[in-house]
């Protein structure tokens, strides 16, 4: 599942870099035409570049962002496997333990909560 997880982000992170990169040969057929006229062409360029600069800080920022996301993964599971094995404890803990403490153990709790708040 992990993997088929992964895969779908590649996919999906193949997919971004490619609509980039069909964006950045756009761009250099729009300075291409431009610059039959040179006077004009300085401004344009300018505002191409910083366009591009964007666009590959926002692309590098969204990668980041995904190799995060997939370092926590394993993470995460761990820790739910850590808390289901804990909620097994306590529920055995509870299943065995004698019917008075169990009283005790529940009284002691919902007083707890009452005073709360009170």
């Amino acid at each position: 599942m992990e993997a088929d997880n992964a895969s779908r982000m590649g996919a999906s992170l193949d997919a971004v870099a490619t609509a980039f990169r069909s964006r950045v040969r756009e761009l250099q057929d729009l300075v291409l035409a431009r610059n039959m006229f040179p006077v004009t062409a300085v401004p344009d360029l300018a505002a191409v570049d910083a366009s591009l600069t964007a666009m590959e800080a926002q692309v590098q920022a969204i990668r980041h962002r995904i190799q995060e996301e997939c370092d926590a993964i394993p993470k995460a599971k761990k820790l739910v496997d850590q808390s289901l094995k804990q909620q097994q404890k306590l529920q055995h803990m509870l299943a065995n333990m004698p019917a008075e403490m169990r009283e005790d153990v529940f009284m002691t709790t919902m007083e707890h909560n009452s005073s709360k708040y009170s």
